[in-house]
């Protein structure tokens, strides 16, 4: 009471504690207190809150399926929490561990803003696995924060987290900085590295991830500063995503392909610029390099893509090469919407190169639209020039355009247009068209056809699944037109008309092939099919083909057919060899393997036949081939013989055959009419496994094959894996030859003989060994004997030995040489053949000379070089009957098979004749040489380098002179078909035939020189003359008149000229004296045309055209009136082959117009004399020549 009354006051008094201002005083006194109360207990209370709210949060996370655990924890409510070896585990594909969680805030801003703010968070060691899943569900859900959180640092430390069971992060090092508003979350990575391990291999190493970054509601992603760093790549760079836009800007980027799948790609990529998506549309400068890049060990072009433009309308040029692949050039417009992309791009240059395996070259456009809505696009390629190499050196060029479109969404599309030019191994096809469309798992061909002149090729069909229906056409195709890749290698004719049906794995084919050929190994065949399948051969197949080649180039017939698997053969050559058979085929092309069981076989060859006793078959399986027991009747002789043979292994077989002739095997084997002898053997396995070994014991008897002769050959040997024993021998009118030896092999070596040992003893083997060679030198006949080792590899054995030809008859057909005897000495020695001696005896119209040679020739070595030195010593040479001559000197020959053959020498001709006529063709080859082979290759050139002398008998005899002449020429040649000859042929003596004269030539001033010049053109300075009887007294005394001919210019372009000596008649008159015999002043005798006066005289007084053409017939009557001239009247006679005459005559009497007459002789071809007189009444005597070159 004591307080209350010293509190009171009056009634109607206000206390003075209950004044505003000191109850706001009381109020924060107060509240401070409780505050302080509360701070105080709650610091007191720390840890048992923090302990009761780690628990609280606990109990939520175990609501959200999360299992959390930890060793310890400490820290309070104030400063921040922390926790040691923490584990959050939602299930055992999804967890989290960390040595240590620390994490620091700020509990004043969550207590008066409701705001989160966090000093740090770090993590140390976290090791996570939190398995991504299979398919990312799609969210139109829009992320829009509505918290507040500031994380002022975030450090995770050396921490990992398994994202498959494949994929591990690890060595986590990061520091960041997070803060999150109502709609917005923006921060900085201040750093970020890990590494990627995929199968326990390192894949991506990033080492520096720094840049901000900034979220907004509505708005977007922005990151800007981006600066990524990895072992080998960079990037720097700015980007922004919003609702409807976006921008992208590379600063620098540098990116090691072989960093993001190594196992497929490495290269550089190198981009820099800027695209983006504004409002009035796309726009961007970019651009991008790409150096040494390979995709899956492919190599790929370095090229470069340049994309400038606004408002969706952008430049691309794309240009690439690779020095081994090839390369690309295109440039042209792109125009970009988010519903349609539209590119106009000119493909200025495409091209493979023949390492890619596909050479291609192109040059066109390509027009394409793509609508991004529809998943739709559609085009056009127009292929401007086009050159595919499908197999090495086949050549097909294109022009000409097709139209396409496609429908992802339907799978649904077609190609379309015409291809206007199409050359196929430079053969031109026109007009051809395409039409194909597609949808689903079906194709339909609806045209594809190729045109040219009379040929045409189509195809129609479809492939709908597994099933096939097609119509294919061929009309009138030249196979030819394939060169190279011809299967026949000739050209033919092809006509078909063919149905395809049933499925892609049993197609059947129904239908008709013609082809027709007058150079392919058949001249026409013809193949009918009804329901044909080549995979089990069911269905009918006949067979025609007329004169087909068969052994010895001999034309066959065969006739064959399959009718459901079973077929039959018939063949026959129409004269004396026929084969039949019949059986059944089967074939499973899953093994392979085929089977034919053969129930007959007649084989008629030159009277004797081969049958056989029982069936039999024959079968092949991948790389075994196998023949039952077998037994089979050969003319009068019997081969028996089964067995199996597995490729690269020794077979298992048994073989016998016993008086099989010559004869018969010959005519299967082609071997030339008249061989004949008797064959025996037999070929048996004995043991198995590696022990297996065959033996071989083969003989014939009375042998004759194209030169060839012996009284008896004989084999045998022993066959293992690895090695041939053998020994053979050769008998021959007594004499026998013997071999013995053995040889290493390896099945599956290229080179199946590794290793020979061969000793040889020969005596009198024959010459047929030498008819290899019978083109250059043909041995006839001689004596053999030697002895021969070799060893080594087959492809360059090491041959040693001797070999003595003696009494050999040797013939060469080049310049016709024979030799009557000739001795040898063949050394074998450092892999070349040594001919240490040859000396033989030339025979050659009864005259005889010695022709010595030394040489040799490399067996093995690259190209085979070869040298021999030759002498001759009065060798007789004619090589065809115009040309004769005897000559000595020294020649040497050298070359290789690959280079020039250089023949060099010195030669004197000591005896010569040549009765070639001028102008004749004139041939230094023996018309008994080989011809070359066309279809071989030509043979390298021959170089020459020969002088050629003379003095005496050495002549030049033709229907035009006889000339003894003295040769000094030195002859070369070389690449030009034509030798170059230069030097000198002088006259010794001789006479130049002029009609009936003999010119005598003048050996001190005639001769004929050749200018070192390529063209084969002397120069000619030859002096003829004749003594006539004609005396000359102008100059005071007496002397006989000499007509002399010069023949000067060269032998294209002769200039004869004709002189006199003395210089007293013209050339006219020296032509006259010369084929007429007239003087010159002779001519106009009165005499003479009295003479020839009253010839046409009494021709005209006749009177009447009818009584000359009877009594001297004339060819020509001719009456002219020139007007105010006197009309004249022309008579034309011929008098044999040689002499024409004509006579004019005025038919008025006129003093002032005299008669005129004309006669003519031809002397030859090109030389005529005229005799006239003119209207004047002059007489004239011309000679006439023509000259053609």
């Amino acid at each position: 009471m004591a307080f209350y009354k010293r509190f009171r006051r009056i009634r109607g008094e206000r206390h003075s504690a209950l004044d505003p201002f000191k109850r706001f005083l009381r109020f924060v006194v107060i509240a401070g207190i409780s505050i302080t109360g509360m701070l105080v207990v709650a610091f007191l209370f720390r840890v048992p809150l923090r302990d009761d709210i780690v628990k609280k949060a606990l109990a939520l996370a175990n609501e959200q399926g999360f299992q959390v655990e930890y060793q310890s924890v400490w820290g309070d409510l104030f400063g921040g929490i922390n926790f040691k070896e923490l584990k959050v585990i939602q299930d055992e594909e999804h967890w989290l561990l960390a040595d240590q969680v620390n994490i620091s805030y700020r509990l004043l801003p969550l207590l008066f803003a409701q705001k989160f703010e966090i000093r740090s968070v770090r993590i140390v060691k976290p090791f996570a696995r939190w398995q991504l899943p299979e398919e990312k569900p799609e969210s139109t859900e829009v992320f829009d924060p509505l918290i507040n959180l500031n994380l002022s640092s975030l450090v995770i430390r050396s921490g990992s987290v398994e994202l498959s069971d494949t994929m591990l992060l690890e060595n986590i090092q990061m520091n960041a900085k997070i803060e999150i508003k109502p709609h917005s979350v923006s921060g900085r990575l201040r750093n970020l590295s890990f590494q990627t391990l995929l199968n326990d291999t390192l894949r991506f190493d990033l080492r520096q991830a720094r840049t901000n970054f900034a979220y907004t509601v509505p708005g977007g992603i922005n990151i800007s500063n981006l600066n990524l760093k990895t072992g080998r790549s960079i990037l720097k760079g700015d980007f922004y995503i919003g609702d409807s836009v976006w921008d992208i800007t590379l600063r620098e980027a540098k990116i090691a392909l072989d960093e993001i799948a190594p196992a497929y790609l490495s290269g550089t990529v190198v981009a820099e610029g800027k695209v983006a998506e504004k409002p009035l549309g796309y726009s961007g400068d970019f651009r991008l390099n790409l150096y040494e890049a390979e995709l899956g060990g492919v190599r790929i072009a370095d090229a470069t893509l340049i994309l400038k433009g606004e408002g969706g309308i952008f430049d691309l040029s794309v240009i690439g090469s690779n020095p081994e692949l090839g390369k690309v050039e295109m440039s042209g417009k792109a125009g970009i919407t988010k519903e349609i992309i539209d590119c106009d791009l000119a493909i200025k240059d495409i091209e493979l190169y023949e390492s890619t395996g596909f050479p291609l070259k192109f040059k066109g456009a390509l027009i394409a639209s793509y609508a991004l809505l529809d998943n739709r696009i559609k085009g056009k390629v127009v292929i401007d020039e086009a050159n595919i190499y499908p197999i090495p050196e086949m050549d097909i060029d294109i022009n000409g355009s097709l139209d396409a479109a496609f429908d992802f969404s339907n799978e649904t599309g077609n190609v379309s247009g015409s291809l206007n030019d199409i050359h196929f191994q430079g053969m031109p096809w026109g007009n051809s068209t395409l039409d194909i469309s597609f949808n689903g798992d079906s194709i339909y061909l609806r045209e594809f056809s190729l045109n040219r002149d009379l040929s045409r090729i189509s195809v129609s069909g479809f492939v709908k699944k597994d099933s096939v229906e097609a119509d294919f056409n061929i009309h009138s195709f030249q196979l030819g037109s394939l060169e190279k890749f011809n299967p026949l290698g000739a050209p033919a004719e092809i006509d078909a008309k063919i149905t395809i049906g049933g499925t892609l794995k049993t197609p059947h084919f129904s239908g008709v092939l013609l082809a027709r050929s007058n150079e392919a190994p058949f001249k026409h065949l013809e193949a009918s099919l009804e329901s044909f399948n080549p995979i089990d051969l069911s269905g009918n197949l006949d067979l025609i083909i007329n004169d087909l080649d068969g052994p010895g180039g001999k034309p066959f017939y065969l006739d064959g057919s399959v009718k459901n698997g079973r077929v039959s053969l018939y063949m026959d050559d129409r004269s004396v060899t026929t084969l039949n058979t019949s059986g059944i085929l089967n074939v499973n092309w899953e093994k392979p393997a085929a089977v034919y069981e053969c129930e007959d076989i007649l084989f008629l060859a030159r009277g004797d036949t081969i049958s056989n006793r029982f069936p039999f078959v024959l079968g092949v399986e991948k790389d075994s081939l196998y023949i039952g027991p077998t037994f089979l009747f050969v003319g009068a002789g019997e081969v028996a013989a089964t067995g199996s043979w597995q490729f690269n292994k020794m077979p298992h077989l048994e073989l016998s055959f016993y008086d099989v002739t010559l004869e018969t095997f010959g005519g299967i084997i082609g071997l030339p009419e008249g061989s004949r002898g008797k064959l025996r053997g037999q070929i048996a396995s004995r043991d198995e496994g590696s022990d297996r070994n065959i033996i071989v014991d083969l003989g014939a008897s009375d042998l004759h094959i194209n030169g060839l002769d012996a009284d008896g050959i004989s084999f045998s040997g022993t066959l293992d894996t690895l090695r041939l024993d053998f020994t053979a021998s050769f008998e021959k009118d007594g004499s026998i030859t013997n071999a013995e030896g053995y040889a290493e092999y390896d099945l599956k070596d290229t080179n199946i003989v590794t290793y020979l040992d061969i000793h040889a003893t020969i005596d009198d083997i024959g010459v047929w060994p030498f008819g290899f060679m019978k083109d250059i030198l043909e041995v006839r006949s001689g004596l053999v004997k030697g002895e021969l080792n070799v060893k080594g590899r087959l492809e360059d054995p090491d041959i040693t030995g001797w070999l003595n030809v003696r009494g050999a008859e040797l013939y060469q057909p080049v310049m016709d040489l024979s030799s009557e005897s000739s001795d040898a000495d063949i050394l074998f020695k450092n892999g070349k053949v040594i001919i240490d001696r040859l000396d033989a005896t030339i025979v050659k119209e009864k005259t005889k000379g010695i022709l010595s040679a030394r040489g040799d020739y490399a067996l093995f070595a690259p190209g085979h070089p070869f040298y021999f030195g030759i002498i001759c010593q009065n060798v007789p040479f004619s090589p065809e009957r115009h040309i004769f001559a005897i000559s000595s000197g020294n020649l040497t020959i050298k070359g290789t098979d690959t280079t020039p053959l250089r023949i060099e020498g010195k030669m004197e001709i000591k005896r010569g004749l040549i009765t070639y006529g001028l102008g004749d063709e004139m041939r230094f080859i023996s018309p008994y040489a080989p011809a070359i082979n066309p279809n071989l290759p030509p043979p390298p050139p021959t170089y020459l380098d020969l002088s050629i002398s003379g003095e005496d008998n050495i002549w030049i005899a033709n229907r035009d002179m006889k000339v003894e002449v003295v040769p000094d020429l030195y002859i070369k040649l070389r690449e030009d078909p034509n030798p170059q000859i230069t030097g000198t042929i002088t006259v010794k003596r001789g006479e130049y035939y002029y009609l009936a004269n003999r010119l005598q030539f003048d050996p001190s001033r005639s001769k004929i020189v050749f200018p070192p010049t390529q063209e084969l053109n002397p120069e000619l300075d030859l002096w003829t003359s004749l003594r006539t009887n004609v005396i000359d007294s102008s100059s005071g005394y007496y002397q006989p008149i000499v007509a002399i001919l010069h023949m000067g210019g060269t032998m294209y372009e002769l200039i004869p000229e004709f002189f006199s000596d003395p210089p007293v008649w013209t050339e006219s008159e020296v032509v006259s004296y010369l084929n007429l015999r007239i003087v010159p002043g002779d001519v106009t005798n009165p005499d003479y045309e009295a003479v020839i006066s009253q010839v046409f005289t009494d021709y005209l007084s006749l009177g009447a055209t009818t009584l000359i053409q009877k009594w001297l017939p004339v060819d020509i009557v001719r009456i002219e009136n020139l007007g105010d001239k006197d009309a004249n009247v022309t008579f034309g006679k011929y008098f044999g082959d040689r002499w024409f005459a004509s006579y004019t005559q005025a038919i008025s009497e006129n003093p002032d117009n005299p008669f005129q007459f004309k006669v003519e002789y031809e002397i030859d071809k090109k030389q005529n004399i005229v005799l006239e007189r003119d209207e004047k009444g002059a007489h004239i005597l011309r000679w006439q020549i023509k000259f053609k070159f």
